[in-house]
């Protein structure tokens, strides 16, 4: 008895059986999506609204460089270690000598020490050398190094600049750690 075949090989029987499946399986798909059951929405809640002043982004006592006036203040949040800040801060550098008088920045630090081992180390230091009056000069000095801030490298740094050695020790133990913890909270929560 010969059965009638297409040229794929299947015969008229097994063809039907398998337009009967995928019809089927197209019916299930379609009976599964018109007839969902309808949950309700559940709605998220409303975002909180922080209004924040610029006493709260700048912090009670910034370290501001340009415009005295602050017409257009520039506030970051930086990490002296992290090559994207150090890229950064050549081009904020150089955003403030192109706009001299009209823009001020304003640096706080953010050590992110889970990826940057040296980085609390350099935030310290700055803010030691800030005590001192030295900020501006510490901070251009750490950002000039590209992340070599090892205790040695910042020992050296501060050699450089004449800090007085128990003063400057006396800030890295008390003062500097206060402000960098602060600068820490504060861009968290911003």
């Amino acid at each position: 008895m010969n059965i009638p075949q297409d040229n794929v090989g299947l015969t008229y029987g097994e063809r039907r059986m398998i337009l009967f499946v995928a019809i089927s399986a197209v019916g299930l798909f379609y009976a599964a999506w018109v007839h969902k059951p309808h949950l309700p929405a559940v709605k998220a809640p409303p975002p909180r609204l922080t209004t924040f002043t610029p006493s709260m982004v700048m912090g009670p006592h910034p370290h501001a460089r340009g415009a005295a006036s602050r017409a257009y203040t520039l506030v970051e949040f930086a990490d002296y270690e992290c090559p994207f800040c150090i890229d950064a801060n050549r081009r904020v550098m150089s955003l403030l000598n192109s706009y001299k008088g009209r823009v001020c920045l304003v640096f706080r630090d953010y050590p992110l020490t889970a990826v940057h081992p040296y980085a609390m180390s350099a935030a310290l230091t700055a803010e030691a050398a800030g005590c001192l009056g030295e900020f501006w000069p510490m901070h251009d000095a750490l950002f000039a190094v590209n992340g070599k801030l090892d205790r040695k490298h910042l020992m050296s740094l501060a050699a450089a600049l004449k800090l007085p050695q128990k003063g400057f020790a006396r800030a890295l133990a008390t003062t500097a750690k206060s402000i960098v913890t602060r600068d820490l909270h504060d861009g968290k929560r911003l």
